[in-house]
């Protein structure tokens, strides 16, 4: 319903656009794109409840959100016209959507906001604000229409020019949650690195990606069955050392011997020690 007043509010400047367009891939500028045409000088960008089946496509949600003139053409027609976005984009999922965890554009520009209280008309009567759980209003959608212009006015008269906006620890929280929930990389060290305060214990990314396999394999933990198949080294490289926030050596003499790869103050769990933290595993 904070859609429906978000929209009142902002009349014009608001438009929907389809859930599809957030999940394919971008359109070219020279194809015909009127859609995209009808979103210049609009403010706020809403989807309706996307499938949460469906994967976030991050080249699209980085390109419509970072700030780069936006081209596209009307249908039988030659002239590319180009404009800079001035929008936010607001995406509405009944549950969280498949994102593309380990981008870190992407961890920059999502904000996770939980609406946590359930509305429905077997509450009248019956509220519980602990719980928040709260008797729907069958007539909701109409309030929330009227409400439209007083909502605005509330904002015009609360935003200032000197006005800072901290976004909220919960949010920042959620957000976190979210991303590292769809990151496999992050669900990975959860779930089989150790932090150490020794600087002699330490893992390969050889030894992790082999790791990493047996996770893929293993019933009722979070990395079963994540992705189809185990990434390359070189995404364990890339990732696993930022997540950690540790260094990575590409060579180190170990017990005089060449190791490739190496992680120190990090150790590697076995499958046995991650298994049995779960009892039904």
């Amino acid at each position: 319903m904070y859609i429906i007043l978000a929209a009142s509010a902002f009349g014009d400047y608001a438009t929907k656009m389809g859930n599809d367009i957030i999940t394919s891939r971008s359109a070219s500028s020279v194809s015909g794109n009127p859609t995209m045409l009808a979103w210049r000088g609009r403010r706020l960008l809403y989807t309706d409840e996307a499938d949460s089946n469906s994967r976030i496509n991050a080249g699209v949600i980085k390109d419509y959100t970072g700030g780069g003139i936006q081209r596209a053409r009307l249908l039988f027609s030659n002239a590319i016209k180009g404009f800079q976005p001035q929008w936010h984009l607001l995406g509405n999922f009944n549950k969280p959507p498949d994102l593309p965890g380990d981008d870190t554009g992407l961890q920059r520009r999502v904000r996770n906001v939980r609406f946590i209280s359930t509305f429905d008309e077997a509450f009248i009567g019956k509220e519980d604000t602990d719980l928040h759980f709260y008797a729907a209003d069958p007539s909701v959608d109409k309030e929330m229409v009227r409400l439209g212009p007083t909502f605005m006015s509330v904002l015009l008269n609360t935003y200032q020019h000197d006005y800072t906006y901290t976004c909220p620890q919960t949010i920042i929280d959620d957000s976190k949650e979210l991303m590292e929930s769809s990151n496999h990389f992050a669900t990975f060290a959860k779930m089989f690195l150790v932090k150490r305060d020794s600087q002699d214990d330490f893992f390969t990314i050889k030894k992790a990606r082999e790791r990493f396999r047996h996770g893929l394999l293993m019933h009722n933990t979070d990395l079963y069955h994540v992705i189809p198949k185990v990434p390359a080294e070189q995404e364990f490289r890339d990732n696993l050392p930022r997540i950690l926030r540790a260094p990575i050596y590409p060579r180190k003499k170990i017990d005089g011997a060449d190791v490739y790869s190496v992680v120190p103050g990090w150790r590697l769990r076995s499958v046995e020690e991650v298994l049995n933290d779960d009892p039904d595993a």
